[in-house]
């Protein structure tokens, strides 16, 4: 099979024979670096007709693998993550699409996906910021409402649950979380074993910290979150008593719903 049969049937609409056909063609020997671009960029586009985004892409990565530059695989492939719809995916999208631009100015289709992944890529931004500040809001409101410890571990739990995700940890540290954390964890003083920590609320508190502190983008604010816990980490054998039991005391405790 050749391309021109896979190009038929991509006019047609015969997606599978389409695939089938750019895939035969691939097999041929000796095929030139532009020829073998070509063929991975085409069976991308029946890929991406058939919804099968993920696949797309890896056409597009082999025909840009083959041809560095090749505009009509940037595209596509930015077509294709734009469909894929995570927040990652939707910036690799736009950073395809204004490298498409830059190599292309006047592509008008490039243009106008890049102008939408911008909207995107903008609405995830403010999501992304949206959750840690609301969680740290909740805390504080609560702290100064003077809530009793059940809520109190609803809202730190809250603010664990946020910290999971690590690309939130600057977020969190820049709105203040670690903060309002680090007044609820004992001194050192004050533990003597596991039973006399407040739990599930300490165990919840460390945990966010822990999360924040160990957060990749965070050069030296994880210092800041991890301020009440010291350099050590609770969760790798700690280093005082105090730490000790609450490494203990979080062991199997339930999270607040």
């Amino acid at each position: 099979m050749s391309k021109d049969e896979g190009n038929a049937h991509l006019k047609a609409g015969r997606l599978a024979e389409a695939i089938a056909s750019y895939t035969s063609a691939l097999g041929a020997p000796s095929l030139s670096k532009e020829a073998v671009a070509a063929l991975h960029a085409n069976r991308a586009l029946a890929h991406l007709k058939l919804n099968a985004a993920s696949e797309c892409v890896a056409d597009c990565d082999a025909a840009l693998s083959a041809q560095p530059g090749y505009v009509k695989a940037m595209y596509r492939r930015a077509q294709a993550r734009e469909a894929l719809g995570s927040p990652a995916d939707l910036g690799a999208a736009f950073r395809d699409a204004q490298a498409a631009l830059r190599l292309d100015p006047e592509n008008r289709e490039a243009a106008l996906l890049a102008r939408r992944l911008k909207a995107a890529v903008d609405a995830c931004s403010a999501a992304d910021e949206s959750a840690p500040r609301a969680a740290t809001e909740a805390l504080r409101r609560a702290v100064a409402d003077g809530a009793g410890e059940e809520e109190l571990a609803r809202c730190v739990g809250r603010i664990s649950k946020v910290a999971e995700d690590r690309s939130h940890g600057p977020a969190l540290v820049h709105t203040g979380a670690a903060a309002e954390l680090v007044p609820l964890l004992p001194r050192e003083d004050e533990v003597v074993d596991a039973s006399s920590l407040r739990m599930p609320l300490v165990g919840l508190a460390v945990e966010a910290l822990e999360r924040m502190a160990s957060s990749d983008l965070l050069p030296g604010a994880g210092a800041a979150a991890a301020g009440g816990l010291g350099a050590a980490s609770p969760a790798s054998g700690c280093g005082t008593a105090a730490r000790r039991a609450i490494c203990q005391a979080c062991e199997g405790q339930p999270r607040p719903r």
